[in-house]
């Protein structure tokens, strides 16, 4: 494992309706410039006002623990921390709105399990049918 993926073992739902990633993970894709605006906008709820910078182009994203993945979810409300945030963000901090559009289950003290669409739709039947 390279020392890039060592800190993104987890994914925390912050009920954030953006996801917003950390400048240095940004700066490991090929071109850290391509695929964002030239723009930056104002974070809301954590980080509240400070700047942040929007995808450009859609992300394909899936979640899983590196044996399990959920289904693929093509989304642009992704986000890049700034290069020097201020010293109250924890950059690692990612909230995923993505959850909203994968199929999972979350039991307590537990990791989140994410369902394979068939199972989904299995689930979804037998609670048409009840």
């Amino acid at each position: 494992m390279s020392n890039t993926e060592q800190n993104f073992r987890m994914v925390i739902d912050t009920g954030a309706s953006v996801t917003i990633i950390p400048f240095f993970l940004r700066q490991q894709l090929a071109d850290y410039c391509d695929g964002w605006e030239r723009f930056t906008v104002r974070a809301s709820g954590y980080g509240n006002g400070v700047k942040i910078t929007p995808a450009s182009k859609n992300w394909d994203v899936r979640l899983g623990d590196g044996r399990n993945w959920s289904r693929w979810h093509s989304t642009k409300e992704i986000y890049s921390w700034p290069n020097n945030p201020p010293s109250y963000i924890d950059c690692g901090l990612i909230g995923y709105d993505v959850l909203n559009n994968i199929p999972h289950y979350k039991p307590c003290r537990v990791p989140y399990v994410f369902l394979r669409d068939d199972v989904f739709k299995q689930i979804q039947q037998s609670q048409d049918v009840a």
